[in-house]
Order: structure tokens, then C-alpha cells, then sequence
């Protein structure tokens, strides 16, 4: 929970009246819970996170998030705030899943889960395919469909050219 903790950010409006909102951080959070999700339950959804509000009295969290698939909608929420470094219990509900529907859209690779993947591509010197085999054996069981956040060769390739790239300059 200490990765993805709560920031202050400030919005403005039109008429220059600035609002402050606790958020997630930035970039980092939509995919550890995704991840945590798909551990948890084996949905085939690749949900887009829309918006998590947080609360300092009732509840704490709520997360919001759609798959563009099958329409499913998800809600998660987390009742009790965490302190420090525990685990955190999260009430989650998905409503509208369709199974018949094939899904076949997959997670964006962006944020610090882009960072860390283009880093360990580059630095280690592995191919975009290598990388996806290993992923593959950490995540999914025998006869299990591909997970959404297994990304494509081609986004790997484009996130290790994006490193070599910055590290050039």
C-alpha cells in the first residue's frame, strides 16, 4: 500500500478556482491493482480505471473501473485506512461480466510499470519475446487464456527502443 499511497493534487478550474483532492499516486496505482485483481479472481477484463476518490471519513477508497471488452463494470473499496506498510483489505464487486464475449484488449503499458519493464529489457539484454516467455511462466497456469496485462512483443520492443533512446542522449 506504501507504493500507491495518497497524494495531494491540485485541480483548477475554469473560472480559477482551485480545488485540492486526495488521490493515488499518480501512474502507479491503476496497475498494482489490476494486477492484484487478476491474481485474485482470473478475469479476462482489462479494466480502465476511471477515478478513485478518497475519503477521510466513511470510506476510505473507491476505486471505478470499466472493461472495454464486455462493458463490465468494477467498484472496490477500502473501508478502514491503512496504516504504513500492511496489507490492505479491499471489498471489490464486478457487475455486467459477460463470459461468452471474447476478450482480447490488453492493459497499457505506461507509468512506472513502463519504466521498470523497458529498464530490465534494455539492461539485461533481452529480447522483447524472452521477456514475455518468462512473464508467461510467472503468471498463467496450463491451459490458462492470456492475460491482459501479458503485453505484446511489439509494445515491449517499442518500450526497450523508447530506453535506448533516452539513455543516448
Amino acid at each position: 500500500w506504501h507504493d500507491i499511497d495518497c497524494e495531494s493534487v491540485i485541480y483548477k478550474s475554469n473560472s480559477k478556482v482551485q480545488r485540492n483532492y486526495n488521490t493515488l499516486r499518480r501512474r502507479r496505482w491503476t496497475n498494482i491493482i489490476f494486477e492484484l485483481i487478476y491474481e485474485t479472481a482470473k478475469l479476462p477484463c482489462a479494466f480502465i480505471f476511471k477515478r478513485c476518490k478518497i475519503s477521510e471519513t466513511g470510506i476510505y477508497a473507491t476505486i471505478y473501473a470499466k472493461c472495454p471488452d464486455c462493458s463490465s463494470n468494477f467498484i472496490g473499496k477500502v473501508i478502514i485506512k491503512p496504516n504504513g506498510n500492511t496489507d490492505v483489505q479491499m471489498e471489490c464487486r464486478v457487475t455486467n461480466f459477460n463470459a461468452d464475449i471474447k476478450h482480447t484488449k490488453k492493459r497499457p503499458l505506461s507509468g512506472q510499470k513502463r519504466v521498470e519493464i523497458s529498464q530490465s529489457l534494455s539492461t539485461g539484454a533481452l529480447s522483447a519475446t524472452t521477456w514475455r516467455r518468462r512473464e508467461a511462466t510467472k503468471i498463467m497456469n496450463l491451459y490458462d487464456s492470456e492475460p491482459p496485462h501479458l503485453y505484446k512483443a511489439t509494445t515491449l520492443r517499442k518500450a526497450k527502443q523508447e530506453r535506448q533512446d533516452l539513455d543516448l542522449q
